[in-house]
């Protein structure tokens, strides 16, 4: 698992604030900002734990000053606590989630990283299940393929850059080291996709990704490479977040839980260090001795610990669901075990009972994946991809999956394009090299890339997400999960989704519009190519910065309620204008 360090590197300014450093009050690590009303973290002074402290505390309303150098973010370095500073520390590092800034920004701008998550049941704690080795298959001599390429800076090449494809597969590793001409060779590849990355001090160099190599067959990966430099921003911070899925995959412990009291251990400033009790109903994931376990969490104050309004989330009684990670603490809690969230957004989730019905049907069938996977040795894609198909198809778990589905979408249309030819065939490519992969003696390890996901969703499965589209029927809002359910069936039904467009925009709530809705909507018209749709785009989008720019620096309660209402007014009329021109076209 990433330590927290590699954890944090990930953190980018989702929306960048216009004030500088040196305006705003205050000094050392913490300032204020006069413009937004809010706290300002300068992350460089802060350490990694530090600053996860104050991401899971913040409830995603955290804004920082970011300094990446040399192609990393600049943090100060973590220092072990004295005995007597702090009652527990946190050491073991903790998966941030996005949902920080999901109120507020209009969409993430991390990038999706290939995961190197093991598919094996972890377990915790005496008598735990642990994957056992993945058999030998018996390999069969077929012609080996492989990777050239060039590393330039500037136009010019790049000598001494440390070159690593890692077949996505099974995560076999061949490296090479460029010449003074910039290139490199690995030879002797077997089938498989394949990331291509470099390295070298003082240059940031970009990835080649996904990769197809077929036996026998030579392929070139150029990579780009660019001098570093520092650079520093400032705004509101915001992270990618992690499916369901792969935070199940990462946590020691998942369990159906009922909270219990909850107690303030110790201060380090404006956070409280609270360890609250949790009853274990029933376990998906990990074994431990007894029923109950010690959650352990970082939270703000409001004055006096015991007022943070944190408690809030944490009422005794309360049914949630937990995936959790072994705590590194030094300190005891009776016979208690300790953990420590996995993540923000999973780490405890509170449920209403058919939600929480819906969440516990797919982590049983992500329990019996797991199952057949040590069975088989390996994970298989087809069975991912219909676990992803029938999360996305309950409305009540659709939210943690339609990114995945999204991504191994719009993979396979990426392998597709390189190729020069068809989703289908590039689905059907894929799925040959898995086959060869395996003739060679080859077995995944981890979960298959988001291409192969996307090459194993059938037809049935296509026809289930768009009859599961229609079923939403009129509500009176267009949320972020309906707009990107929409843009997946969008791929292969243009008019079941225009239908569904248009019924949505005639019942939405007039006042329920919103800027992230409203640069859908003029993202859209682009896509859709249409000239009446785009023209009423561009005047709204004009007028939403005209409103901005009439406000700025204006965050009162009354103006607030003022721009609401005009933001609102304006998506409203485009959304007529979108009906208007869709129900002329048909």
């Amino acid at each position: 698992m990433p330590n927290r360090s590699e954890k944090l590197n990930a953190l980018v300014i989702g929306f960048e604030c216009r004030t500088s450093w040196e305006e705003m009050k205050g000094d050392g690590p913490r300032r204020f900002c006069a413009e937004c009303r809010r706290e300002v973290l300068d992350l460089e002074r802060l350490t990694p734990e530090q600053i996860y402290g104050h991401v899971q505390a913040s409830r995603g309303k955290l804004c920082g000053r970011l300094t990446w150098r040399d192609g990393r973010l600049a943090m100060a370095r973590e220092m072990e606590p004295l005995e007597s500073a702090r009652p527990w520390a946190p050491r073991r590092a903790s998966a941030i989630a996005a949902g920080l800034v999901a109120a507020w920004l209009s969409a993430s701008h991390a990038e999706a990283r290939t995961s190197e998550t093991a598919a094996a049941v972890a377990g915790v704690g005496e008598g735990a299940a642990k994957r056992e080795p993945v058999p030998a298959r018996r390999a069969t001599s077929t012609p080996r393929a492989a990777l050239r390429g060039r590393v330039t800076a500037n136009g010019r090449p790049l000598e001494d850059v440390a070159v690593v494809a890692r077949n996505v597969l099974d995560g076999r590793e061949s490296t090479a080291s460029t010449g003074s001409d910039g290139t490199f060779t690995m030879s002797a590849l077997p089938s498989g996709i394949y990331d291509v990355e470099g390295s070298r001090d003082g240059f940031s160099i970009a990835p080649h990704r996904a990769i197809v190599l077929q036996a026998g067959e030579q392929r070139r990966a150029d990579l780009t490479a660019e001098a570093n430099t520092e650079t520093v921003l400032l705004g509101a911070v915001a992270v990618e977040a992690d499916p369901l899925r792969k935070v199940y995959d990462t946590s020691d412990l998942v369990v159906a839980a009922v909270v219990g009291s909850s107690v303030v251990v110790g201060r380090d400033g404006p956070q409280a260090d609270v360890v609250t009790d949790l009853r274990i109903e029933s376990s998906f994931k990990g074994t431990v001795s007894g029923r109950e376990v010690a959650y352990r969490h970082v939270e703000y104050a409001a004055g006096d610990a015991a007022e943070g309004s944190w408690r809030a989330d944490f009422v005794p009684g309360a049914r949630v669901l937990a995936f959790l990670q072994r705590s590194k603490a030094d300190v005891a809690l009776g016979e208690r075990p300790a953990f420590e969230s996995v993540d923000y957004h999973f780490g405890i989730r509170k449920l209403g009972d058919p939600e929480r019905a819906a969440y516990l049907a797919r982590l049983d069938a992500l329990a019996r994946i797991d199952r057949e996977a040590r069975r088989r040795g390996e994970l298989s894609p087809g069975d991912l991809a219909e676990w992803i198909v029938a999360t996305v198809e309950n409305p009540l778990t659709r939210g943690e999956a339609t990114a995945e589905l999204r991504r191994a979408q719009q993979a396979l249309a990426t392998a597709a394009t390189k190729a020069g030819t068809s989703a289908e065939i590039a689905a059907e490519d894929l799925k040959v090299v898995l086959d060869r992969f395996h003739a060679e003696g080859g077995a995944l390890r981890g979960e298959p890339p988001a291409a192969l996901l996307g090459a194993y969703l059938t037809a049935a499965q296509r026809a289930r997400l768009t009859a599961a589209l229609g079923a939403l029927g009129s509500t009176k809002t267009l949320s972020k999960g309906d707009r990107e359910f929409f843009s997946i069936v969008r791929a292969w039904d243009e008019k079941a989704v225009t239908d569904w467009l248009m019924r949505r925009l005639r019942t939405a709530d007039p006042k329920s519009g919103d800027s992230e809705e409203l640069w859908w909507l003029v993202g859209l018209a682009e896509e859709l190519d249409n000239d009446a749709l785009r023209d009423a785009a561009a005047a709204a989008a004009e007028r939403e910065q005209e409103m901005q720019a009439r406000w700025a620096g204006d965050a009162s309660q009354e103006t607030e309620k003022l721009r609401h209402e005009e933001l609102a007014g304006l998506v409203q009329d485009l959304r007529r204008q979108f009906v208007a021109v869709l129900s002329s076209t048909r």
